[in-house]
């Protein structure tokens, strides 16, 4: 974790030079920490079965650019490692414009990088009918470029089909610090110099889980509801917007915040933002909070 924060200071000596170093030891690191698997005694048939399943195919969509600034790159860059980094992902879909190729070298070489072109930023619908068009027998997990994770992304792996499949996952995020107020449970988090972040409060979230063939089937449903999340993530009161469509067509899904499962951190220490940041999507009313 120290060399992360010392990558998110704005004081960048040769910042390319840390990517592929940054890679290396991410990989490294899961390579020793292997996948724990379930001791409990159950079959991997039964829904309450909580163990690893191998056959289970997770798939990331994140999309990638090039900001203008070397600090802002270099969290881009982070986090796009962390995902080539982490062995639990069956493959990674980076939707890139033409102007911002090419990927990293570390992520151009990784068999499990599936580039696709797009000729502008991703909406939120994208990803939705991106995971419909090339993706309907994995499990999807879609995030915003500045969002890395560790291996706790194992949670996914690990419930069976008809929990995962009866379910749509939106997840707060953690915060990178040097200290914060004692929560129970988090004790070791916060000697680590990662503090929880109650998000979960205040309604929002950064990290969305779901399988594709729940809610791809009807057609119908999946353009309305692709129409009707015209806005990239990142803005304002986006998630919510999109916790309420998918409440709204697909009342039978089940919606939680697995934050305390599954650890996902946002780096934004660079001051520079879109201009758009600040134009909050337009609910009139329809938002929605877990």
């Amino acid at each position: 974790m120290n060399l992360i924060h010392m990558l998110i200071k704005p004081k960048y000596a040769v910042i390319a030079a840390f990517f592929f170093s940054l890679y290396l030891i991410i990989h490294l690191i899961n390579i020793n920490n292997t996948i724990k698997l379930s001791q409990g005694r159950c079959s991997p048939s039964e829904d309450n079965c909580f163990i690893y399943r191998p056959e289970v195919k997770l798939a990331f969509i994140t999309s990638y650019f090039k900001p203008k600034t070397p600090a802002r790159a270099a969290e881009i860059d982070i986090c796009l490692a962390s995902l080539m980094g982490n062995p639990l992902l069956d493959q990674i879909h980076v939707l890139v414009e033409a102007k911002d190729q090419p990927l990293p070298a570390f992520a151009s070489i990784d068999p499990r990088t599936k580039e696709f072109v797009i000729a502008a930023r991703p909406l939120m619908g994208d990803f939705i009918q991106y995971a419909c068009d090339h993706l309907r027998d994995h499990r999807v997990i879609f995030a915003n470029s500045d969002i890395f994770y560790d291996l706790s992304l194992e949670y996914f792996a690990k419930l069976s089909d008809s929990v995962f499949d009866s379910h749509f996952y939106a997840m707060s995020r953690w915060r990178l610090s040097t200290g914060g107020r004692s929560i129970e449970g988090f004790e070791d988090d916060l000697a680590k110099g990662i503090t929880y972040e109650p998000y979960p409060v205040y309604g929002s979230y950064d990290t969305f889980a779901f399988a594709p063939r729940a809610i791809c089937a009807d057609k119908a449903k999946l353009k309305d509801l692709v129409e009707n999340l015209n806005f990239t993530l990142g803005v304002l009161g986006s998630e919510n917007r999109l916790l309420y469509e998918v409440r709204r067509l697909y009342p039978e899904l089940q919606m939680e915040n697995v934050c305390g499962q599954v650890k996902s951190f946002h780096i934004h220490k660079d001051p520079s933002r879109p201009l758009e940041w600040m134009n909050r999507a337009n609910t009139d009313g329809r938002s929605y909070e877990i």
